[in-house]
C-alpha cells in the first residue's frame, strides 16, 4: 500500500464580531516545538500569534532539553524559526511582542548557526546537539523589543532563532528586517523561496510514496488549472493534467509549476520542489572482532572500511552515508553530536560494545533511514603454559616392548597443564604433526585427542599446539620451536628394563614345616643383569605389582613358605618398570651321621696351594685334602630315586 502525504493550503478566516472577546490577528504557525520550525523570510517579515493564543491545545510550555540556551535561563512558550542567506552582510531583525490588547510584553531570542541545508534537516529530526555553542546571539532582557543582529553571514547559511514568551500571556509576535529602518547598505537578505505557498514546502519524500498536490485558491473562483513539470531541461506542461489535483505516483523528481486562472480572468502559479529518494537498507554485518597482539585489550576499529561496504551493499555510497552510534536513541534520532568517528577505540579493555550503524540519503537524512546492529569485541590471544615433554614406557601392544611404539598417549591431558589460568569455556587446545598443520588449523593433521594416540615416530615425537579463543579461530597462539614463550613438546617413549621374568630362590630348614626367612633382595642380581642401576620393589600378587599396591615393607627379611610366589617390579631410571616372579623353594635340610675322617702328609704346599721353597715347610700342618668322596657318600644315606636331586655343600665350620 501507498503512502499518501497531502499538501495542501486552504485558508479558513475566522473572525468574532463579539466587542468581549480577545482575537489575534496574526497568523497560526503551531512551531512550538522544534519538529515544527518554520522558515522565515525578512523581506515581507511575519506576524504571528504566539503559542498561547494561537489555538493550539498542544503547545510546549517550554523548549526541548538537550539545545546550548546561552543566556537563557528559562524558554516558556517557545516559537522556533529557521531562515536561509541570500544576499551577504549583516543580518538584523527585529522582535516585538505585544498582548491581545496592543501592549507590550517581554519577548527574548537566541540564533544559532551557520548550518548547511542537511544540519536543519537533522535538527528538525531531532538533533539538538547540533543546537551547541554556535550561538550568534542572545537576550534575555525585559524589553518587549528586541533587535538581533549577527554580522558578516554569507549566502546559503541557514540559521536557527527561537523566540520565546517569558511573561506567558496570548499575545502577538512580529518578526521584520530592520533594513527600512535606516537609510544604510549592507542589510544581508533572506531567501524567501523557502517560505510555503499554495502548494506548499518543497519535499523530500521516500520512493512508492503518493504526493497530492492540491491547487485549490483560498479565495476565488477557478476555472482553468494547468500543469507543468521542469525535471531539469525547463518546465513541460503534463498533459491531461486540469483539475486542481495532481497526484503524483511515478516517484518522479522535479519542479512541479501550476497556473491557476480565474473567473475574472486573472491568473497566477506557484511551484515546489518534489525530491523522491530509494529507501536506504541497512545490510546485516557480522559482529567484528579484534585479536589482541599487545595484551592491552584496546584497539581502534576502522568503522569505514571494516563495517560500510557491507552495511552499504550495492547501495551507492556517493547517495547513502553510514553514520554509527553506541545507541539506538541517537541513531533514531541522527544526533550527529554522538556519532562516532569512523576511527572508534573501544573505551573498556577487552570489552564486547554493541554498535547501532544507521543509513540515510546524504540529501534527505531525515527522511527515512535503517539501522543494523552489530558488535566491536577486543578478545584476548591466548596467554598459554608451556608444556612439559609426555613421557611413557613402552609397551608390548604394538608386538614389542623395544619398538619405541606406545599407543596409548591421553593428549587431552596436556589441556589443563597448556591453558593454565586460562579457561577451556575460551580456548580450545589442539593437537598437530607438523607446525604448518598447527599454523593453518588443517583439518588433515589435526590428531583426535579424544581418543588415546599412537606415536608414528618411534621414541620420540615432536607435537605441535594450537590454542584458539573460541570467539576466533584465527585469535590463536601456536607452538613454534624458534619461540622463546611457546614450544612443541615431545612424545617420549623409554624402553623398560630387561629382566628375568621368572627367577628360584632355593632355601633349606631344618624342620618339615618348611617355613623360613628369605632375603629377596638376594634374587635382584638373577632378576636384571642391570640392577646396579635399578631399583626393585616386591609384591604378594601379580595384581598388587601391577597396581602398586600391599608393597612388601621388608624384603630383605621376609617370613615365607615353600611354593610362595613373590612379585617384582623392576624400575629403570626413567620409571619405566616390568614385573617379573620370584618362586621360593624350602626343603628340608635333615642331619646324619657321617663321621668319615681324612688324613694326608703334611708337604711343602702353602695355603693357596703354592711350592714357595723360601717360605714352605712339611711341618706347618697345611697339605690339600680330596673331598669328593663326601659328595656321593653323604648321598648313599638317601633314597635312589632322590638322590638326583640333593645337593651337597661342604663346609670348614657348622658356622
Amino acid at each position: 500500500m501507498k503512502n499518501i502525504i497531502t499538501i495542501v493550503s486552504i485558508i479558513f478566516l475566522v473572525k468574532s464580531f463579539n466587542s468581549f472577546a480577545q482575537v489575534c490577528e496574526g497568523e497560526s504557525l503551531n512551531n512550538s516545538r522544534i519538529t515544527g520550525i518554520a522558515p522565515f523570510c525578512s523581506d515581507s517579515g511575519i506576524t504571528f500569534c504566539n503559542s498561547l493564543a494561537d489555538g493550539s491545545t498542544d503547545a510546549a510550555k517550554s523548549a526541548v532539553s538537550g539545545p546550548y540556551y546561552s543566556c537563557l535561563e528559562t524558554q516558556p512558550y517557545p516559537s522556533w524559526f529557521f531562515i536561509r542567506i541570500a544576499e551577504p552582510g549583516s543580518l538584523e531583525l527585529e522582535i516585538k511582542q505585544t498582548d491581545l490588547n496592543g501592549l507590550p510584553i517581554d519577548v527574548d531570542f537566541i540564533i544559532w548557526g551557520p548550518y548547511t541545508d542537511i544540519q536543519i534537516e537533522n535538527i528538525r529530526g531531532g538533533d539538538y546537539s547540533l543546537l551547541d555553542d554556535l550561538v550568534k546571539g542572545c537576550s534575555y532582557s525585559s524589553n518587549a523589543v528586541e533587535e538581533l543582529i549577527v554580522d558578516d553571514v554569507k549566502n546559503d547559511e541557514y540559521y536557527v532563532i527561537l523566540i520565546t514568551n517569558f511573561r506567558g500571556r496570548a499575545g502577538v509576535i512580529s518578526m521584520k528586517s530592520l533594513e527600512d529602518e535606516y537609510d544604510e547598505t549592507g542589510f544581508a537578505k533572506t531567501d524567501c523561496s523557502i517560505i510555503s505557498s499554495t502548494l506548499g514546502p518543497d519535499r523530500k519524500i521516500s520512493n512508492g510514496t503518493e504526493i497530492i498536490l492540491d491547487a485549490t485558491p483560498a479565495n476565488g473562483t477557478a476555472v482553468r488549472y494547468k500543469w507543468f513539470l521542469n525535471t531539469g531541461t525547463g518546465f513541460n506542461e503534463i498533459s491531461g493534467e486540469t483539475r486542481e489535483i495532481l497526484s503524483i505516483q511515478d516517484d518522479t523528481s522535479g519542479t512541479y509549476k501550476v497556473e491557476v486562472t480565474d473567473n475574472t480572468g486573472n491568473s497566477g502559479s506557484d511551484e515546489v520542489e518534489i525530491n523522491f529518494f530509494p529507501d536506504p537498507v541497512a545490510h546485516h554485518i557480522d559482529d567484528i572482532l579484534y585479536c589482541d597482539q599487545d595484551g592491552d585489550g584496546f584497539h581502534t576499529f576502522d568503522l569505514q572500511s571494516l563495517a560500510t561496504p557491507s552495511i552499504l551493499n550495492t547501495q551507492d555510497p556517493n547517495q547513502f552515508e553510514v553514520v554509527y552510534y553506541t545507541s539506538i536513541e541517537d541513531a533514531n534520532a541522527n544526533i550527529s553530536g554522538n556519532a562516532l568517528p569512523y576511527h572508534y577505540t573501544n573505551p573498556n579493555s577487552f570489552g564486547s560494545q554493541n554498535i547501532f550503524a544507521r543509513i540515510h540519503n546524504k540529501n534527505a537524512p531525515t527522511m527515512s533511514f535503517d539501522i543494523s546492529e552489530f558488535k566491536i569485541d577486543v578478545i584476548s590471544k591466548p596467554q598459554v603454559t608451556q608444556p612439559t615433554d609426555y613421557i611413557a614406557c613402552d609397551d608390548s601392544i604394538s608386538g614389542s616392548d623395544t619398538d619405541g611404539i606406545f599407543d596409548s598417549f591421553d593428549l587431552s591431558s596436556k589441556d589443563a597443564e597448556i591453558l593454565g589460568s586460562l579457561s577451556s569455556g575460551n580456548y580450545t587446545v589442539s593437537y598437530y604433526t607438523t607446525l604448518m598443520g598447527a599454523q593453518i588449523g588443517s583439518t588433515t593433521e589435526v590428531i583426535d585427542k579424544s581418543i588415546p594416540y599412537t606415536n608414528t615416530v618411534s621414541n620420540n615425537q615432536t607435537i605441535y599446539v594450537r590454542v584458539e579463543n573460541q570467539s576466533d579461530s584465527s585469535c590463536s597462539t601456536v607452538s613454534d620451536p624458534s619461540s622463546s614463550n611457546f614450544k612443541p613438546f615431545k612424545l617420549v617413549i623409554n624402553s623398560p628394563p630387561t629382566v628375568l621374568e621368572n627367577v628360584r630362590l632355593t632355601q633349606c630348614e631344618t624342620d618339615a614345616i618348611l617355613m623360613t626367612t628369605v632375603d629377596l633382595t638376594s634374587m635382584e642380581a638373577s632378576i636384571s643383569m642391570n640392577h646396579t642401576n635399578e631399583s626393585f620393589q616386591y609384591y604378594p600378587t601379580q595384581n598388587d605389582a601391577e597396581n602398586n599396591t600391599n608393597i612388601i615393607a621388608n624384603p630383605s627379611n621376609y617370613s615365607a613358605s615353600n611354593g610362595d610366589v613373590i612379585w617384582v617390579r623392576t624400575i629403570t631410571n626413567n620409571q619405566c618398570y616390568k614385573v617379573s616372579s620370584i618362586y621360593i623353594s624350602i626343603d628340608q635340610a635333615n642331619n646324619i651321621a657321617y663321621t668319615n675322617e681324612f688324613y694326608e702328609c703334611d708337604d711343602f704346599l702353602d695355603i693357596n696351594g703354592n711350592d714357595t721353597p723360601e717360605s714352605n715347610s712339611n711341618t706347618d700342618g697345611i697339605t690339600n685334602f680330596n673331598l669328593s668322596s663326601v659328595v656321593s657318600e653323604v648321598k648313599s644315606f638317601f633314597p635312589v630315586t632322590s638322590r638326583s636331586n640333593i645337593s651337597v655343600l661342604v663346609f670348614e665350620n657348622k658356622t
